[in-house]
């Protein structure tokens, strides 16, 4: 299975141009020519420039004011059209090109898991007896984390960055909250080391 026409990338961005180039540029040029939608909540036109410059045939939402997070991600959701949803922030850095296709067949494979994650266990804030917990196994040739262990219940929507079926088809939209089975983590992300707001 293949990413192409079947991906959406949504990205949420503002007010850290640098960071965003850093991340744009490691998707690479190949994942860049999927779709892309990107939400700049701040409105900073040096954020999106650097939006308009590496993903030129990328839509861009400006809603004319801020709105917060789950409106702005709610609103670029809206715009959507392909079955999955690959939403992330703008201060990733990928250290693969492949993963997309390695989470797609892990979601066909597994149609009760609401989300693959791609960010590396190691660098999700967990407790020492929790990271225990963390199963590792192999599916359809992928290597992944089940995470579904550390809690009978997951709340939420995103776990930022991620490949999940489209809102408009199956999933609920970022501000509703679900309960998710599973979640399975493909790693190839790590947190841009970035100021906070």
């Amino acid at each position: 299975m293949s990413a192409e026409n079947l991906v959406t990338i949504c990205i949420t961005m503002g007010l850290r141009p640098d960071v965003l180039q850093q991340t744009l540029e490691s998707l690479g040029p190949e994942l860049r020519k999927l779709p892309i939608i990107g939400i700049n909540d701040f409105g900073d036109a040096e954020t999106s420039a650097v939006f308009d410059r590496l993903c030129p045939h990328g839509q861009r939402i400006d809603l004319g004011k801020q709105v917060g997070h789950h409106p702005a991600v709610d609103a670029m959701y809206a715009k959507v059209r392909t079955p999955y949803v690959f939403h992330m922030e703008d201060d990733w850095e990928f250290t693969r090109h492949d993963f997309l296709d390695d989470a797609l067949r892990l979601l066909e494979a597994h149609p009760d898991v609401s989300s693959v994650c791609f960010r590396d266990t190691d660098n999700f804030f967990i407790e020492d007896a929790a990271r225990a917990q963390i199963v590792k196994e192999d599916c359809a040739g992928v290597s992944y984390a089940r995470m579904d262990a550390l809690s009978p219940k997951w709340y939420g929507y995103t776990f930022n960055p991620h490949l999940a079926p489209s809102p408009s088809g199956k999933r609920l939209a970022a501000s509703a909250v679900s309960n998710v089975k599973a979640i399975f983590r493909v790693t190839c992300a790590n947190r841009v080391n970035s100021r906070p707001f």
